[in-house]
């Protein structure tokens, strides 16, 4: 949080809109949170707020596509929920079918792909972090109900990577809903209503 807000402070600016992808709408809900007199509006697109609902998803959606028995991990500790977890995600990858959990036409993974190599660079042993930090993997989803900042949430109609019903748990005070006819990757699978969603919540903002 605190790089987030020295980036705030070297910019000069005053207040901004908060935006987040996927594991990123923790930081930014947590930014929100702790900042809230520099922040205008939040735009959360296809964010888990709990890392343990979201990853049960995918065990469940994963055993689903590998006519496996529905399992149920266990969450308390999360060492055990891990294994689990990567018990199905290496099925999935090891079949080439961990990609549909992500994405409605896996075609599309080149274009995400294109972008990771050549500008993001992800760092495998940040995620390998965060994926074995009981911190990240608090229900903040509690956090909602106290940011009353106008809120954009964006979710996948077929979003199996943090689960299409997950942003039904979020309670902020002010916020717009829009489900789009994409996975996790609607700036790449729903452009046109992706960008017309961003638009109108801008415009509603500023």
């Amino acid at each position: 949080m605190q790089d987030i807000e020295e980036l705030r402070t070297q910019l000069g600016i005053t207040e901004w809109l908060i935006m987040g992808h996927s594991f990123g709408g923790i930081l930014a809900v947590n930014y929100a949170h702790q900042f809230a007199t520099h922040v205008k509006g939040l735009i959360l697109s296809n964010v888990t707020l709990n890392m343990f609902d979201s990853f049960q998803q995918q065990i469940s959606k994963g055993t689903t596509i590998l006519h496996k028995p529905p399992k149920k991990a266990d969450t308390e500790k999360l060492e055990l929920f891990m294994e689990s977890y990567y018990e199905v995600l290496i099925s999935l990858m090891e079949k080439g079918l961990y990609d549909t959990l992500q994405f409605v036409d896996v075609e599309n993974k080149k274009a995400v792909d294109l972008v990771d190599r050549e500008g993001l660079q992800s760092d495998p042993n940040f995620q390998q972090f965060i994926f074995s930090s009981q911190e990240y993997f608090q229900d903040f989803t509690l956090l909602t109900k106290e940011i009353s900042k106008p809120v954009l949430v964006i979710a996948g109609e077929q979003d199996y990577a943090v689960g299409p019903k997950h942003h039904t748990s979020f309670n902020f005070h002010d916020q717009k809903v829009k489900v789009l006819r994409s996975a996790h990757h609607p700036y790449v699978e729903d452009q046109e209503n992706f960008q017309q969603a961003l638009s109108e919540f801008f415009f509603g903002v500023t």
